[in-house]
């Protein structure tokens, strides 16, 4: 029943979400992905909010709740890691498991954001076809703001600040600075993955640098392989769409090129 009854208020959610992006895309004509996903994402961040509040400052039936929830995860990896020389590998769960749970309303907001990201574009080419927009731009054309770093930069400089005694705050600015973080780095993750993705295509479509495009994918798999481990490779594609604002990577904002200074001529 908790499941079926999360499924539908998720369901709730999203449709919720896409009135809303199809309501903003009517009054906003030639609005950008960005803009469509930022009224999107206002009823999942309604909701996050609900959440954040009720992990920081719960009331008796959410602190029993939670006792519950945690009671469980004990009784499961104490089954799981009975042996006494397993403590520490059973604290570890336990600790990963509790940093989850805080988490959890960054983590509902950046699934949210994945799921609207494919319904926005949709939206956006189905007006188009329709003849109520003008033509979106592609979605390998895409860029993040730049102001969107500060999702990223500005909680971990926080956290950074509080662990090493620089500042100090209340428990709750450093669990709002994590679940920031998380929508700040799933943010960048789509970015960095737009990026890769278009000078992928780039190079597959030019003779010159065709053979590049198996090569670097090789190259991305064998580095998982052999670091055995998919957190080197993600936190690459997160900090490539973190920095293409300023590096400029697909030179999406250089000037044109002037064909008869190509060729050599002038006026």
């Amino acid at each position: 029943m908790d499941v079926l009854g999360a499924l539908l208020s998720l369901g709730f959610l999203f449709a919720l979400s896409g009135l809303v992006m199809r309501t903003a895309l009517k009054r906003q004509r030639g609005g950008g992905l960005f803009g469509a996903l930022a009224w999107g994402l206002l009823p999942s961040l309604v909701l996050a909010g609900v959440q954040f509040h009720d992990s920081q400052w719960p009331d008796a039936d959410s602190r029993q709740a939670v006792a519950q929830v945690e009671q469980r995860l004990d009784q499961r990896l104490t089954a799981e890691f009975p042996k006494p020389e397993q403590d520490a590998e059973r604290k570890v769960w336990q600790d990963a498991s509790r940093l989850v749970m805080g988490l959890a309303p960054g983590l509902t907001l950046s699934f949210q954001l994945a799921l609207l990201a494919p319904l926005a574009a949709w939206l956006r080419r189905r007006r188009y076809r329709q003849g109520l927009d003008v033509k979106p731009e592609p979605l390998l054309a895409w860029s993040a703001p730049w102001w969107l770093a500060w999702l990223v930069l500005a909680p971990l400089f926080w956290v950074l600040a509080l662990h090493q005694g620089v500042a100090s705050g209340p428990e709750w600015s450093e669990n709002l600075a994590w679940n920031v973080l998380v929508v700040g780095l799933a943010i960048q993750l789509f970015h960095g993955s737009v990026v890769l993705l278009g000078k992928l295509a780039v190079w597959s479509r030019s003779p010159r640098t065709r053979p590049l495009t198996p090569l670097a994918l090789a190259l991305a798999f064998g580095a998982t392989l052999i670091l055995g481990s998919l957190k080197f490779p993600l936190m690459f594609v997160a900090l490539t769409g973190l920095f293409e604002p300023w590096m400029d990577l697909r030179r999406l904002r250089q000037p044109p090129r002037r064909e008869g200074l190509d060729q050599g001529g002038g006026a």
